[in-house]
């Protein structure tokens, strides 16, 4: 028997002939099926295998990346590579890389600047924020305030050591900005912090 498939995850159905009225709502409903496992799948936790150096830059505001971008797509167990370049910045808009439908093999992506809709696009995954004065919001709770450098998402790097210590760091433990903290109270499952603003704030990885 012939068989039509879903675009993503290739799951088979019958094909359509003349007989088949109820056919129309039986694809629809299997392409939506199709739709919201991958979007469900693809904004879990991200995973990253190479993390750019990144510049918001003013006059005219943008972010700057110097290097690839390397995640890997949950969905495809496939390279998705956002290479080094320079996207324009949208006052309150998210920032977004799309892992496109369809993709068996490695793939690349660029930044893209969503001013609305988000998340109604299963294909894009929203990794942050840019404000009206276009300081950008990291999805894991860093800042890349206008005018200022970072790795991308805040790493470790500019924050210098790694501090460790027994507990919660909020309020107690001052850091650098992307400066990592690892509470090692459990040491078999130690909670990873990251220093969201130079001083004593401190959001849960």
């Amino acid at each position: 028997m012939a068989t039509n498939e879903t675009p993503r995850f290739k799951i088979p159905y019958p094909a359509e002939n003349d007989k088949n009225i109820w056919y129309p709502t039986l694809a629809n409903t299997l392409d939506q099926f199709d739709t919201q496992i991958f979007g469900n799948l693809e904004q879990l936790k991200p995973i990253f295998r190479e993390l750019p150096w990144v510049d918001n830059q003013v006059g005219p505001n943008q972010l700057v990346q110097t290097g690839d971008l390397v995640m890997i797509s949950r969905t495809y167990q496939a390279t998705v590579t956002v290479a080094a370049a320079t996207t324009a910045l949208t006052p309150e808009a998210m920032l977004c890389i799309r892992i496109a439908g369809g993709t068996e093999t490695a793939s690349t992506s660029v930044w893209e600047v969503v001013q609305s809709g988000a998340d109604a696009d299963p294909d894009l995954q929203v990794f942050g924020y840019v404000d009206s004065a276009y300081n950008i919001f990291w999805y894991n709770g860093s800042t890349l305030p206008v005018g200022s450098a970072n790795t991308l998402f805040g790493s470790t790097s500019g924050g210098g050591a790694i501090l460790s210590g027994l507990g919660n760091p909020n309020g107690v433990v001052a850091g650098l900005l992307g400066q990592t903290y690892i509470d090692i109270t459990v040491p078999a499952a130690p909670i990873r912090y990251w220093c969201i603003d130079g001083a004593m704030t401190w959001f849960v990885d």
